[in-house]
This record gives structure tokens, C-alpha cells and sequence, in this order.
């Protein structure tokens, strides 16, 4: 089945490249602890990855340049979101955070990554900027909001010290904070550690767009709605890995406003979570419902007409019920799941297996590695199961429309082809003529009435079987060979010059020289040919049969007399 081998491709493709992605993105990470704002290297290795974590001094509502030697600090870990105030629904505001680094070798460079801050920020180090998203500012008119992983180097002090200034300015979303602390290693690994992780992130993007292009072409060929559907649902998160993950075309396309983007990301989010739903239900699990599936066209429609209407804090607070939501909905479509793999519904197995992949990957993401690349990495696997699902469904109905098209155009027994196909390929000829002559050749065995009187039917049927392979093997393979009734067949063929029929017909009764063998029996069937040329213009094709089978019965009159 070539759909299988396609399918087997695609998944053993798709688990490389996951699988490779994984390996080269889980350079491991060793933590630091700060203490009060103090962080003391003992020892730094260039070739590892440091995540400068513990306590932070933290400065709410301040910048940098607020900050006096008097300045009383708080002591912060990251992930640190910053709290409204009590008469408020939002979190905004600025703040900065500061870590003191010792133990480094002076006057060395040194690599820093910075993952996604939740708003705008700027990062210095022994106060030189080494990079920054948008625009920190106090002022609205000046404040620009950019969030996307970046990377800088700088170079520490006369002692080895680095003083890691991270001013943070938040007016556009309900929480304002700090997700993860910086990354530090030599410049060459750090770079290397974002490349790496913008390359996965892309890699597997890119996969999703392309099974999504595969599969808007598989709808198209086989007009199945699922396939669309599974192209849109790889396409929805092949995008929205780009927008949600490290974001790094905002370093390249500045003039794209952050608000769009996170718009886009929450409208994404919640109508791939409802397609599944869709997929599900067309797959017929449980019995169709249209009342559920028009609930899930309706909560599709609404959830992204809200992502792009709704106040951006309502829209972020709706998260929390959007968990619940998706616990619910991850429940009630595993038990679908399961009552589809115990009535054997064709797919149900892939994408029960599927879900088990992308609920392991969601619990690692959230609770072991926190880091959004292991729910990508189980998203497209997901994707990919649920795809192949598709596919087999696909291939086995293909399968048997062809099974029916062949089955409508061939003799079950002979193989041959039947009446049908001898019109279609009438129809089909001004196509090939050209300079050929056509001709149409009756044949009907002689004696065969004896062998199934003798020998009975299923001899009968073997012998037909032979005769069809025979006569199939005698003419061009562009030229056509029907049973057109019981022992009765026609051919079809072009010849460039109308002696050449005499050739054909020479060569058809000479391969029934030789004696048919079955069962260790020597039959010998002999042929009776009527032959008529065919001008497809004005020649009807049946008054061409009845002269092609007058002629054969002549042939055979004469052949009793003689």
C-alpha cells in the first residue's frame, strides 16, 4: 500500500527529527543560588551552561538610575511576577533587578541568554547595555513592548566581577515580571545554546508547515475533510510555536507591535485546542453528533473573536479557566478515544497514543523541565500520529474506490476488461488514432461448450482464465482486450497499415496451436475471429460488434464444413 509506506516515512522522519532536536537542546543547565543578590563563581567552566538563579535584589517602581547606595532592596527568585495593587486589576509598572557576580576571570568575555521577560526590558552589565527588548521607559509615549530571546556578550571587571542590571517595564500586560533567570557561559557555547534552541524551535515548525502542505494537497486529491482539517491544525501550531516560543523574528522585524502577537497566540492556542475536538468527531469515535460538532464550529468562532477583541487582562485571566477547561476536554475525548479503540474504529489506536505522548509532554513541560520546547516536541509527535491516522483511513478508502472503479471496469474472472471498458476506451480514441487504423476483433472459442459439459464449470473458468492471458499476450499493450460475453471476447487495436491485421489475427489463432493445460488435462480450444475496421466519426460501435461477430460466425460455419 503505497499510503502505508508514505505514512511509515512521515512518522520515521518525524521522530528523527524530534528525537535529534531533543538530544542537541538539552545541553544540560547547572543552577546557581544567589544569595541576597551575591552570586560567587568557585569555579567556571567555559564549555557548561549556568542559570543565574537564587535571590535577586529587586527594586519595584524604579530604574536604574533611581537606585542610591540608601535604596533598601527586596530579595526575588525568578519566576517573579509583580502583584497589582490592592484597588488594582493590573500589574503595571517598571521595576529592576540586580545580580553581583564574583568569581570571574578578569577582563574575559563571557556569553548571556535571556529567555522571555514578559514585557519590555533592558540588560546591562558593569553598566553597559548588552541587549534589550523594546523600550523601558516611565513614559507611555516612549514604552515599546517586544518579548523574545536574545543573546549579548560582555566582559567583566579589573577583579572579575559583573554587575547584571535588568531594568523591566510592563504597561500592556495584566502581569509584568521576569520568567527565567539569564543564562551565562563563554561566548562561543552561549551562542551556540541560542542558536541551537532557535533551530529546534524552527526545525519543528517547519515539519508542521510542511505536513500541513502534504495535507491541504491530500484533501484536495482525495476530497476528505479530515485532511484539511489536520493541514489546518498543523499549520495553526506550526505558527504558533513561531509566535509563543523564543520569537526571534522580532529581533529582525522590530516594526511588528507586541499586541498582535499575543492576540494571535491566545486565538491560535484556543482554536487548535477546539479543531482536535472536530477531528475527533469526524473520525466517529462515538456516534456523529451535529449539535456537538456545531458547538465546537461555534466555541471556535467565539474563542477567536474574543482573542482579538477582549481587554488583554480579561483575556490573559481567562487562562485559568481555559486549564479547567482543558482538563475536561482532555478527559471526555480520551474516553472517546477509548470507546473508538474498543469497538476497533479504524485510527482510534494511533491517536489514543498520540494523546498519551502529548500528556506526558505536557506534564514534563510544566513540572520537570519547564521549558516550553518538550510540549513542542510532543505537539508535533501528537500531530504526527493523529496525521498517520488520517492517512490509513485514507489509503484503505482510496483502496477500495479503486477496488470498485477496477471492479466496474474488469471481468472478475478473466481479469480483462468488460463492456464498460470498452466504451471508455472508444471514447479515448480521437486522442491516439492519428495516422492508425482502428480495428475491432470478435473471437469465440470452438469446442469450449464441450470442456464445461465434460469437465464441469470450474475447468470451464480456468480455461477462460488461460484464453484471456493468451489473447492479452498476443496484442500491443495500448490495444484493448474485453470478455464481452461467456466464451466470447473482443479486441481492440491500432495498426498503422491495414495489412497489419492480418499479422494479429495470424498471431492470435497460432497461440492456440499449442493445447491449454489444466490439471494435467491437454485441452485443445481452437478460435473463430470476425475482424471490421472502425472509423470512430461516423462508425457506431455496436453496428461494428454485429458485423465483427456475422463475420466470426461465418469463419466457424466454415470450419464445420470443411
Amino acid at each position: 500500500m503505497k499510503i502505508g509506506k508514505i505514512t511509515i516515512s512521515l512518522a520515521i522522519i518525524t521522530i528523527i527529527v524530534t528525537y535529534w532536536s531533543f538530544l542537541i537542546n538539552q545541553q544540560p543547565i547547572s543552577d546557581t543560588q544567589a544569595n541576597q543578590g551575591t552570586l560567587l563563581f568557585s569555579s567556571f567552566d567555559n564549555h557548561d551552561l549556568y542559570l543565574l538563579d537564587g535571590e535577586w535584589q529587586y527594586y519595584p517602581g524604579m530604574l536604574a538610575n533611581e537606585i542610591t547606595s540608601s535604596t533598601q532592596p527586596f530579595y526575588v527568585t525568578f519566576n517573579h511576577e509583580w502583584q497589582p495593587e490592592s484597588n488594582q486589576s493590573k500589574a503595571h509598572g517598571v521595576a529592576t533587578y540586580q545580580l553581583f557576580i564574583k568569581g570571574l576571570l578578569p577582563n574575559t568575555q563571557y556569553g548571556l541568554v535571556m529567555k522571555e521577560v514578559k514585557s519590555a526590558y533592558e540588560l546591562t552589565v558593569n553598566g553597559v547595555s548588552i541587549m534589550h527588548n523594546g523600550v523601558v521607559s516611565k513614559d507611555l509615549s516612549e514604552y515599546v513592548a517586544k518579548s523574545y530571546t536574545d543573546r549579548g556578550i560582555f566582559t567583566s571587571d579589573d577583579d572579575g566581577n559583573a554587575l547584571i542590571t535588568l531594568q523591566v517595564a510592563n504597561f500592556t500586560r495584566s502581569l509584568g515580571g521576569v520568567s527565567a533567570a539569564p543564562i551565562i557561559s563563554s561566548p562561543n557555547v552561549a551562542l551556540r545554546y541560542f542558536e541551537i534552541s532557535v533551530m529546534s524551535e524552527m526545525i519543528l515548525a517547519s515539519v508542521l508547515l510542511i505536513i500541513a502542505f502534504f495535507f491541504v494537497i491530500i484533501s484536495e486529491i482525495g476530497k476528505n475533510k479530515n485532511a484539511l482539517f489536520i493541514a489546518l491544525f498543523s499549520f495553526l501550531i506550526g505558527v504558533f510555536i513561531v509566535i509563543s516560543g523564543n520569537r526571534v523574528m522580532l529581533i529582525y522585524l522590530q516594526t511588528i507591535p507586541m499586541m498582535p502577537i499575543i492576540r494571535a497566540q491566545y486565538s491560535i492556542g484556543y482554536a487548535s485546542i477546539l479543531l482536535f475536538g472536530v477531528i475527533a468527531e469526524n473520525f466517529e469515535f462515538i456516534p456523529q453528533s451535529r449539535v456537538r460538532k456545531n458547538l465546537l464550529y461555534g466555541a471556535m468562532g467565539v474563542s477567536v473573536l474574543f482573542s482579538l477583541i477582549l481587554p488583554l487582562p480579561i483575556l490573559e485571566q481567562s487562562l485559568n479557566f481555559m486549564a479547567y477547561f482543558l482538563i475536561a476536554y482532555i478527559i471526555y475525548y480520551t474516553i472517546v478515544l477509548l470507546i473508538g479503540y474498543r469497538h476497533q474504529v479504524l485510527g482510534s489506536s494511533y491517536i489514543f497514543f498520540g494523546m498519551i505522548i502529548l500528556g506526558f509532554g505536557t506534564l514534563m513541560n510544566f513540572y520537570v523541565f519547564k521549558t516550553h520546547s518538550i510540549l513542542y516536541y510532543a505537539v508535533l509527535l501528537f500531530t504526527v500520529f493523529t496525521a498517520t491516522s488520517i492517512l490509513i483511513r485514507f489509503g484503505i478508502i482510496r483502496e477500495e474506490k479503486e477496488h470498485l472503479e477496477k471492479a466496474s471496469l474488469h471481468d472478475s474472472l478473466t481479469n480483462v476488461g468488460n463492456r464498460q471498458m470498452l466504451y471508455q476506451w472508444i471514447e479515448t480514441l480521437h486522442d491516439k488514432i492519428e495516422d492508425h487504423f482502428v480495428y475491432i476483433i470478435f473471437i469465440d472459442l470452438d469446442h469450449f461448450k464441450q470442456v464445461n459439459d465434460k469437465y464441469g464449470h470450474r475447468m470451464g473458468d480456468r480455461v477462460l482464465q488461460i484464453v484471456a492471458q493468451r489473447i492479452r499476450n498476443t496484442i500491443h499493450k495500448d490495444d484493448l482486450v474485453i470478455r464481452f460475453a461467456g466464451d466470447e471476447f473482443i479486441i481492440g487495436c491500432l495498426v498503422k497499415r491495414s495489412s497489419n491485421i492480418n499479422i494479429i489475427t495470424k498471431r492470435i489463432k497460432d497461440s492456440f496451436s499449442k493445447p491449454i493445460v489444466v490439471d494435467s488435462r491437454a485441452l485443445y480450444i481452437g478460435v473463430s475471429l470476425g475482424t471490421t475496421i472502425y472509423h470512430p466519426d461516423h462508425d457506431n460501435i455496436e453496428d461494428i460488434i454485429n458485423r465483427s461477430d456475422a463475420l466470426m460466425y461465418q469463419e466457424k460455419k466454415a470450419k464445420q464444413v470443411a
